[in-house]
């Protein structure tokens, strides 16, 4: 029996080497989520020394903080890692069209056999969209198509939800990185 994707992606996170700030707990890495809480200016219970802790900074909305923190990482219009890492922080579907959009125009670009690619571009809409509800963690079950076996189903819905995790994940490192360099810049 295989493991769920998200399973996986933790497995794979547990062996890259640690990057970003120390926790207080040295053995565990922090959540995508507290991550991206930490670049916005919130606190995360791992690093109580960080968020902002004035009066100004609560009136401005964290989702306006979470887009303004992940800005850094953008590299131009088309570069969606930065969209599937503000819905992934706030399990929004703010971004879905954009992302699902592109995310099946890439799939289907890069399937190398033209047989895959006639027999795929059907189901491509349906294998994205629950890409995005996994990678998201959203509350709802996105039905096998009929005309795929559920090998051939699960195989492609991890393909499109590990090409979203893996933007967001660059995406959110992008914007540490950009993070840490203005702070090493304003001391």
């Amino acid at each position: 029996m295989t493991k769920p994707l998200h399973d996986e992606i933790q497995d794979q996170a547990s062996d890259m080497p640690r990057l970003g700030r120390k926790t207080a707990l040295a053995f565990e890495r922090p959540c995508f989520r507290e991550r991206v809480a930490a670049l916005a200016g919130k606190s995360a219970y791992r690093e109580p020394g960080t968020g902002s802790g004035t009066g100004h900074m609560r009136a401005i909305p964290s989702d306006h903080l979470v887009a303004a923190a992940l800005a850094y990482a953008r590299k131009g219009p088309d570069d969606i890692g930065p969209d599937i890492a503000f819905d992934i922080a706030t399990q929004t579907m703010r971004h879905k069209g954009k992302i699902c959009a592109a995310v099946g125009a890439a799939l289907i670009a890069n399937y190398q056999r033209d047989r895959t690619r006639r027999y795929m571009r059907p189901f491509i809409g349906n294998v994205v969209w629950a890409g995005y509800v996994q990678v998201v963690e959203l509350p709802m079950i996105v039905p096998k198509p009929d005309g795929m076996t559920v090998d051939e189903w699960r195989a492609a819905v991890n393909v499109a939800a590990t090409v979203m995790q893996s933007l967001g994940e660059k995406s959110l490192q992008l914007a540490e990185r950009a993070h840490k360099k203005r702070e090493r810049e304003a001391a």
